[in-house]
């Protein structure tokens, strides 16, 4: 049992000192509700302030200064590198808010969307962080229609757009 307890305790250290995710990953969620078409994208705070710091060329502090002194600055970043279209159609999304809650950055969008029923397919080009990290995956999950569609992108030289059919 002692064993088991010292194992435990020098497993919390190693972790403790190495970073905290050893993966570099963006969650973007997107579903419909009430007439509009939801999108919450999860970031590690650290990785993305370090990608915005990058981007603006001088430094982001999400932890000790308020997100609305960087909001203009995160949205153009979102703007620039994720795209998603429904039926060859412009969307604009609404920005919403944003937050940080246990080292995820959350930033949420909405569009109208009226009648799910005509979406016949969304297109969705997604780089986010991919300036900064060679090892960066991205997940868009679309929950549309009673289907959930998964999109995975990897950081290639091509960005590539990806769609999803909802027939």
């Amino acid at each position: 049992m002692k064993q088991i307890a010292l194992f435990l305790i020098f497993l919390f250290g190693i972790f403790n000192t190495a970073k905290l995710h050893p993966i570099n990953m963006t969650v973007t969620d997107i579903s419909y509700s009430e007439k509009k078409l939801r999108m919450k994208i999860k970031f590690f705070a650290d990785d993305f302030q370090s990608s915005l710091s990058q981007s603006i060329k001088k430094p982001v502090d999400f932890v000790n200064m308020p997100l609305s002194k960087n909001e203009t600055n995160i949205r153009k970043y979102i703007q620039a590198r994720l795209n998603i279209t429904l039926n060859e159609d412009r969307t604009v999304w609404s920005y919403k808010k944003m937050w940080l809650s246990n080292e995820v950055m959350y930033v949420e969008y909405e569009t109208s969307l009226k009648d799910p029923e005509k979406v016949k397919f969304i297109k969705v080009k997604d780089f986010l962080l991919f300036d900064d990290f060679p090892e960066q995956k991205n997940i868009v999950n679309i929950n549309l229609k009673g289907e959930i569609k998964v999109l995975t992108f990897e950081n290639t030289a091509e960005k590539t757009m990806k769609e999803v059919r909802f027939d």
